[in-house]
């Protein structure tokens, strides 16, 4: 099982995230410009397909044939993009809180390039304190802290100046051209969700579930209800799903 990580993130956030698995091996990646890769300043490598690219050289130096491919966020969009690249190398399909469809520029992902902003203009310290000021962010904060602080951590991230062209490039690609490019993409697939999420929109799970013909959509607990309870209903679920793949 291959799981990728959020924006902004690294491949620790879907390592404790799936936690300890039984029948499965799993694989967590940082995507270029994130975690231990090299940074870099090319804005025209920040988009799904070419990480859905790099995804695929991982797997043939692996010599991994096929896998159950799947990410947080940002991670799940570069599942999608991966599968509908290369179907046959996918065993199934797993998205945990999707924050993109069909179409680039999500609203609710404007945050991150209001950070990236922030972060060219103003630098880390000067920015994140800014940001915390935004009408959006205060309200953010009071309904679900968990993703407002998470928000913040952009800021705090390591080398965050270096790399906020990741937050600005990314929101304005898209997983996907059209949904006809997944409508027929008959392979298993655990779409999660949870509401109290500004971020990933519930909606957005159920759209993607309605797509894919052979999904399932699971509801869990949002982080802001306790990281601990979020992890462990997923990993309930993961269980679950990964289960019915063996039985198949």
């Amino acid at each position: 099982m291959v799981f990728g990580h959020g924006l902004g993130g690294d491949r620790n956030q879907p390592k404790e995230l799936a936690g300890r698995l039984t029948a499965y091996q799993l694989i967590v990646w940082d995507c270029r410009g994130h975690g231990e890769t090299q940074s870099t300043a090319d804005a025209g490598q920040f988009n799904f397909l070419t990480f859905a690219d790099d995804l695929r050289v991982l797997l043939d130096h692996l010599h991994i044939l096929t896998a159950v491919i799947g990410g947080i966020s940002m991670g799940a969009g570069v599942a999608i993009r991966f599968a509908v690249q290369w179907p046959e190398r996918v065993k199934a399909l797993i998205l945990v809180r999707p924050a993109w469809l069909d179409q680039p520029d999500p609203p609710q992902l404007r945050l991150f390039t209001r950070i990236a902003e922030l972060l060219e203009s103003m630098g880390p310290e000067e920015g994140l304190a800014a940001f915390q000021k935004d009408v959006e962010w205060k309200t953010m904060r009071r309904t679900a802290p968990a993703m407002a602080d998470s928000l913040c951590q952009q800021f705090t991230a390591d080398r965050a100046h270096e790399r906020r062209v990741r937050l600005k490039q990314m929101p304005l690609a898209s997983p996907i051209d059209n949904w006809r490019q997944v409508e027929n993409l008959r392979r298993p697939a655990l779409v999660v969700g949870n509401r109290a999420d500004p971020v990933h929109p519930f909606e957005f799970a159920e759209t993607w579930a309605h797509h894919l013909p052979l999904a399932q959509l699971v509801e869990i607990p949002s982080k802001s209800e306790g990281a601990t309870v979020h992890q462990q209903a997923f990993q309930r679920h993961l269980a679950r799903f990964l289960s019915t793949l063996e039985s198949s």
